[in-house]
């Protein structure tokens, strides 16, 4: 829901968009928010989380943070 909360907002704002107006720029924020969405989003999802811990030994907190942490460095675009 946030990329469409995003998109909207910058689609209404006219003098104060959200994304750069540079294709390159333009695309690289799109593909950014596509990677977080798809990619470290999901791991924090509370179902998801609950649902771990319920039927396995893991700890969810730790499962999460490994999967972020390790995506985050390959985020597009994204300095170290």
């Amino acid at each position: 829901e946030s990329k469409i909360i995003c998109d909207y907002l910058d689609s209404s704002l006219g003098d104060c968009p959200l994304y750069p107006s540079h294709k390159p720029g333009f695309i690289l924020a799109h593909e950014v928010c596509e990677y977080v969405n798809s990619s470290i989003q999901p791991m924090q999802n509370g179902g998801l989380l609950r649902k771990l811990e319920e039927e396995s030994n893991v700890d969810p907190l730790e499962w999460a943070q490994f999967f972020i942490r390790k995506g985050l460095p390959a985020v597009p675009g994204r300095d170290a």
